[in-house]
């Protein structure tokens, strides 16, 4: 009771001994001793007491039963009772019970009508059926006794949990589903109840715990495990009836507090930064909008439009407005206000041309997490207040509880509607990765799909001496090196130098590049191979990754410290002539636990370790170790030769040797003086060093300026309180993202009326022009090619065809090439001919993309171009070609007539 900061469970657990060990010695004598009863059941309240002040606050219906008795795979502190506690009807409200049949009775199962907190009591045996069975029991706490003796520890709870079953707890706390209806359960996206996180701590926890901490770090530490017991009892602790009409909203967020939490107002806005409420309520938006703008001719839409509203709409509580209006084709027969899982839609006589949705989220607690109450007050409140702006009465608001997983629908329906949303809202849900990203803080580290990413050889270089004495560098070859820890897969992706060529800042370029190499190729494995944590070697790498994984927010990404020698692969034969010998990006699939002989992961990822250091430290002395003669052989596809168990022990010391040497040579420290941790850490790659060294190199923290983001402002309409319309101007990025329906035609409309405006200059550039070549003459109509067709079904129906110009099937000397560039109020015409290293590039040249790698502009040469008002037909065979294209000096270009007939 009087340790500091210490964790809940702890104090449960000091609890729970001292309780179990009184009951088991005097549990008749303490039945029968009233003061003693007072004062089990005054400790046990204290004991509940330390836990809400560790939480500021001592309201008992902030903490009722479930808290401190649901079992611990739970997320309950599994605290035992031997006092009198009674469950309130109020948190049995969601309770259900399971349709399974009976399969056991329990002793101590109470039938009354008050629920009661099932206590120690009834669960020990009295002492005289103790005497009766004594030769039972005391041999099978021998047996215990001596099996925790042979394993050199002492006899736990866990040993002693057969004597009583949590069976009764959960059914008099209204069940599995009732007791994790206190809890964001839902929220989470956990496939089941079972396996919850609550039984170990994180990775995180688990290497912080041996090091070296201060008081301060040590009491932080500490907190970690009482913030995931709070942010998980979330919804009951800051229940909305607690105190009547006190709420303060949580900043950039939906969330309503109702008192003042620290602990849990810390951990809420941690998992909702970076405006991720925004992001959410847009991301959906925006998906509503693709799948609406898929049904335009089944719903009658004209077109889909999203509307630009206000950044602070998402969590602006007070009033609203529409996110999407829609525009009919023809009038829609509109019904009656209902929800969108009623099946009968009464139609009345009112018709709409436009109709809007709206979309709420929301963070629901344990006494409001009714969506469909939540949905019609909020309906029914913003379509009638002056605050609020709809352009129609006929819309639909959508409300969904981003803790409870739940959404609703309530509108004024039209034909095909309301199946439409009930399919798309229900994909979105289980799809949209916005929605899951909420769900990340309860991803531990367990055993999941790790990749290690090392593109330290991404960009390499070579530096070559010029006539003049200067110095320049060249790029070659490099890879990125994705392994798997667990299986040994070692995916060797090789970049090639082309990668380069034409690009600046390289350095930086290389690491987005393994980004996009990584992010192509999470998203070509199936869902089941993609892993769970990325762990990246280079810090530098940490933004490019998280910015391209945008779209797979369930995988963690982050730094180590594990120094992982892989570029010491790039010393042997089989990695580097890869790598040098490559003509084109490629992607290359290894082993690397091949050949290290049936161990385990763990081992094997050990053995790899050591052996890719010693690689590192001595290249040459560590392949004669591998291989010390010639018999020893490395099969075609493996890395490493075949040997015995034998060998393999001997080539471990060696290389083990070989690093030590290497570091006491280098550091001029005494080898035999290092212990097993200092040794294991300079295998692993961390340098050790004297502590006053440490304190001379001590890193300076690195002053990093964030980018301030281009923001552009933006007018919009809204009104006060008294419904009077103002304009007001907002510079924020969120909420800003435009939808572009393929209806919208408008724009094309728009863009359509200023060609003939751009075309009244036209500018044709003679300069530098070469005088012997040939000059073509390009009218202003458009050559077209006239045929029929006819379906293969039916020779009767003819069907007019026009080509304009299709490609040339080859070039001759001369052919030109124009080109067109549209300039504001303008347009200007450009002619070129290829030489003759031009055409050897073209022939050799397979990219078709904007910038080929190797184009040079001398290889072409300007030639001249005018433009002309007439046209001409030729008649070829009986076919007329209406031809009105390039004329070089009074004929036609062959190529072009070739290629129209």
């Amino acid at each position: 009771m009087s340790s500091g900061l210490t964790t809940f469970s702890k104090i449960v657990n000091k609890w729970n001994t001292a309780i179990i060990g009184l009951m088991t010695y005097y549990h008749e004598a303490v039945v029968h001793a009233n003061k003693l009863l007072s004062s089990l059941v005054k400790a046990e309240n204290k004991i509940q007491t330390r836990v809400q002040i560790g939480l500021n606050s001592r309201m008992p219906s902030r903490f009722p039963s479930v808290v401190f008795y649901a079992p611990g795979e739970l997320g309950g502190l599994d605290m035992l009772s031997m006092g009198h506690v009674l469950i309130p009807q109020s948190d049995l409200r969601w309770s259900k019970q399971t349709d399974v049949p009976v399969s056991h009775f329990r002793a101590g199962m109470s039938h009354e009508e008050d629920q009661l907190i099932p206590n120690l009591y009834p669960y020990l045996q009295p002492w005289e059926a103790e005497f009766m069975d004594s030769a039972r029991v005391w041999s099978k706490y021998s047996m215990k006794r001596k099996e925790a003796t042979a394993q050199n520890r002492r006899l736990t709870l866990e040993d002693l949990e057969d004597c009583w079953d949590r069976v009764d707890v959960i059914a008099a706390l209204g069940g599995v589903e009732g007791i994790l209806e206190h809890a964001p359960f839902k929220g989470t996206y956990f496939p089941t109840w079972e396996g919850l996180f609550w039984e170990k701590a994180s990775g995180f926890e688990e290497s912080m715990r041996y090091k070296k901490l201060t008081n301060a770090q040590r009491s932080g530490l500490n907190q970690i495990p009482n913030r995931r017991f709070t942010i998980w009892w979330s919804p009951t602790i800051n229940r909305a009836n607690v105190y009547v009409g006190f709420q303060v909203q949580l900043d950039l967020t939906g969330i309503f507090m109702h008192g003042k939490i620290p602990t849990l107002k810390i951990s809420l806005i941690q998992i909702f930064h970076a405006h991720l409420w925004q992001k959410i309520h847009e991301s959906v938006i925006m998906d509503l909008c693709q799948v609406f703008d898929q049904e335009l001719e089944a719903l009658q839409i004209e077109t889909v439009q999203k509307e630009r509203i206000h950044p602070r709409k998402s969590y602006k509580m007070n009033s609203s407005c529409a996110d999407i209006l829609f525009f009919s084709a023809y009038k829609w027969n509109i019904s009656r206000l209902s929800i969108v899982t009623d099946s009968k839609d009464v139609l009345d006589d009112s018709t709409s041309n436009k109709y809007w949705v709206d979309v709420q989220l929301r963070w629901g607690d344990f006494d409001t997490h009714d969506i469909e109450h939540y949905v019609r007050s909020k309906f029914l409140d913003y379509i009638s207040d002056s605050m609020s702006i709809y352009p129609s009465p006929a819309g639909a608001m959508i409300g969904m509880d981003l803790a409870y997983d739940l959404w609703l629908a309530y509108s004024k329906w039209f034909p095909g509607m309301k199946p439409l949303l009930q399919q798309a809202m229900s994909k979105i849900v289980k799809a949209n990765p916005a929605l899951h990203v909420p769900s990340n803080y309860s991803e531990l580290f367990s055993n999941q799909i790790i990749w290690f990413v090392d593109d330290t050889n991404v960009y390499r270089i070579t530096i070559q001496k010029t006539f003049k004495g200067n110095l320049t560098t060249k790029p070659i070859g490099g890879a990125i090196f994705i392994f798997n820890p667990r299986s040994g897969q070692l995916f060797l992706k090789v970049i090639h130098t082309s990668v380069w060529a034409g690009q600046k800042r390289l350095g930086q370029l290389a690491k987005w590049k393994a980004a996009e190499e990584v992010a192509a190729l999470v998203r070509s494995l199936p869902v089941e191979e993609q892993p769970k944590q990325v762990i990246v070697t280079r810090k530098g790498t940490l933004d490019p990754l998280e910015v391209l994984l945008l779209d797979f927010p369930n995988i963690v990404i982050k730094g180590s410290e594990l120094q992982l020698s892989f570029q010491a692969c790039m010393k042997m034969e089989r990695f580097g002539d890869l790598i040098l010998r490559a003509i084109q990006p490629q992607m290359v699939l290894f082993s690397l636990y091949g050949k290290l002989h049936g161990c385990r992961f763990y081992t094997a990822f050990s053995r790899l370790i050591l052996l890719l250091r010693g690689l590192r430290v001595n290249n040459e002395k560590a392949k004669v170790i591998l291989r010390p003669d010639k018999s020893t052989i490395i099969e075609p596809h493996f890395v490493w030769p075949t040997l015995t168990d034998d060998e393999w022990i001997k080539v471990e010391v060696a290389l083990r040797d070989l690093i030590l040497a290497d570091f006491g040579k280098r550091d001029s420290v005494n080898i035999a003086s290092l212990t097993s941790s200092e040794i294991r850490d300079i295998i692993l790659g961390q340098e050790i060093a004297a502590p006053s060294i440490q304190r001379q190199q001590m890193v300076e923290l690195e002053k990093s300026t964030e980018a301030q983001s281009q923001v552009t402002a933006i007018q919009m309409q809204t009104t006060n309180v008294h419904g009077d319309t103002l304009q007001v101007v907002t510079t924020t990025n969120y909420e800003q993202q435009v939808f572009s329906s393929k209806s919208d035609w408008r724009v094309r409309a728009i863009s359509a009326t200023h060609l003939p405006l751009r075309l009244q200059h036209v500018y044709v550039s003679n300069d530098d022009v070469k005088d012997d070549a040939g000059s073509y003459t390009s009218p202003t109509q458009v050559a077209a090619f006239l045929y029929d067709a006819s379906p293969p079904d039916n020779k009767q129906v003819k069907e007019i065809k026009a080509k304009i110009m299709a490609d040339h099937p080859e070039w001759s000397s001369n052919s030109i090439c124009l080109s067109c560039s549209f300039t504001s109020g303008s347009v200007s015409l450009s002619a070129h001919s290829f030489t003759v290293a031009g055409f050897e590039w073209d022939c050799k040249n397979t990219n078709a993309g904007v910038n080929p790698q190797g184009f040079n502009p001398n290889m072409s040469e300007r030639v001249q171009l005018f433009i002309g008002l007439h046209s001409g037909r030729v008649c070829i065979a009986g076919i007329f070609i209406v031809i009105v294209g390039l004329f070089c000096r009074g004929r036609l270009n062959n190529c072009i007539v070739n290629e129209l007939l």
